[in-house]
């Protein structure tokens, strides 16, 4: 716990894992369920969603087995949370409403108080908008009244999110400014992230670019510090949606490349479609018609197997052709983008050899001809800026964590930067990834 309030995920996770090895070994069940819950949660934070089902699962078959009906209701909510984050919402609100219903009968205010928080996202994804935004508003009170000042920033986050997918900018701002000032009092670095990213997108809508810009820098230093992948990928990808509108096409694509690396790993399949469809564009204005109509493709069938409505033919063809400055005949188009359908989304960016580094544009600066870089600290760069840590690096590469501080001191160096953002930044100005 005190490693959770410290944001030392890596050693919550370790002091987790020897948890759940000593009740094993002594066949406490509840304790099993209790570290099994624990480390459901952090699979799930970290994006590894499956992971997250299969610990969950056997959690709650474990309290279920004790008759423990308060962590039955706590195992139900955080299994549903992971369905509805993989798009099976139907089954998401089903333990929901089994959730607050156990944690009614326990008399657990701030149980309830977060399953009206999850029911709220669950009906926005139901167009039921109204209904959402009154559930989170409620949960928000409740949370408020028990004076849970983690929970009480988390929800205004949640507001705030879903009055801007209403439209509703002014109160959103409101909220994520109320939000971010709650996480910096608290001093916790991860909600002071999430408020950043909210901010952030709220400038974005309000046409303020360089703000926008400036707060996505702030939470994305904060992303890579923490570890946090998924966040990382989703701010490459609102940073890739402005460097588009600013005609700084080559940065855009690059941004998305990036940012779909990371998501191929951590089954945010609605940030995954996003990424696809985004690529593609970049992909077919470079005149990679076939490449991008795969691109779309596979996101299309992503998109119908998470339950939304399918592009029809004469649209995606439309929108390719829109967007490329190369002629497909009707016929190719079909045939390319069946392909895509029938493919999954890694395979799809694989049609690709997606290392190619793009011609740079006008404006786009090349890499200094001083900078030598070796082909070691090429490869720590480029898991720097997929969100990995330096212990984390050092498992991917199969080397020791003194070896990756000495790299990433050496990139500081030659970069002539002090911190993992800067040198994100650098590597996608430069063409480095």
């Amino acid at each position: 716990m005190l490693a959770q309030y410290a944001n030392d995920q890596e050693r919550r996770e370790a002091l987790c894992v020897e948890s759940l090895k000593l009740f094993r070994m002594s066949g406490d069940t509840r304790g099993m369920a209790t570290a099994l819950n624990e480390l459901g949660r952090l699979a799930a934070q970290h994006g590894k969603r499956a992971e997250a089902h299969r610990l969950l699962t056997e959690s709650l078959a474990l309290y279920q087995q004790d008759d423990d009906r308060q962590g039955c209701a706590e195992a139900m909510l955080y299994l549903a949370e992971v369905l509805h984050a993989l798009v099976e919402n139907s089954e998401a609100r089903a333990l929901a409403e089994e959730s607050s219903r156990l944690f009614r009968l326990e008399g657990d205010r701030r149980g309830i108080a977060k399953v009206h928080a999850l029911l709220a996202f669950i009906a926005a994804y139901y167009q039921q908008h109204h209904h959402a935004l009154t559930l989170a508003e409620e949960s928000l009170a409740r949370l408020r009244e028990l004076d849970e000042q983690w929970e009480v920033a988390a929800q205004l986050h949640a507001v705030a999110e879903l009055a801007l997918r209403q439209n509703n900018i002014e109160y959103a701002g409101v909220r994520a400014e109320e939000s971010l000032n709650i996480a910096r009092r608290i001093d916790h670095r991860e909600a002071i992230a999430r408020a950043l990213y909210l901010l952030a997108q709220v400038h974005q809508r309000r046409g303020h670019s360089e703000q926008a810009l400036a707060l996505f820098e702030q939470s994305l230093a904060l992303y890579q510090e923490l570890g946090n992948r998924e966040g990382v990928a989703l701010i490459l990808q609102a940073q890739a949606l402005i460097a588009f509108y600013r005609k700084e096409h080559g940065m855009a694509r690059r941004l998305h490349e990036q940012a779909l690396r990371i998501l191929l790993e951590c089954e945010h399949r609605p940030a995954l479609i996003e990424s696809l469809i985004g690529l593609s564009r970049m992909v077919a204005m470079e005149g990679q018609v076939i490449w991008a109509t795969h691109l779309l493709g596979a996101s299309d069938a992503l998109r119908e197997a998470i339950g939304r409505k399918p592009t029809t033919l004469k649209h995606a063809y439309q929108r390719v052709m829109a967007m490329s400055p190369t002629p497909l005949s009707e016929q190719d188009f079909v045939a390319a983008w069946k392909e895509g359908r029938a493919m999954t989304p890694q395979e799809a960016f694989e049609t690709q050899d997606h290392w190619e580094v793009p011609t740079p544009r006008r404006g786009e600066l090349p890499l200094p001809p001083a900078v030598h870089l070796t082909r070691r600290e090429i490869e720590v760069l480029r898991l720097m800026t997929t969100g990995l840590t330096n212990p984390q690096i050092a498992a991917r590469l199969t080397i020791s964590s003194v070896t990756v501080n000495t790299h990433v001191r050496s990139l500081y160096n030659k970069l002539g930067v002090t911190s993992r953002s800067a040198a994100t930044r650098y590597a996608f100005e430069h063409h480095l990834i």
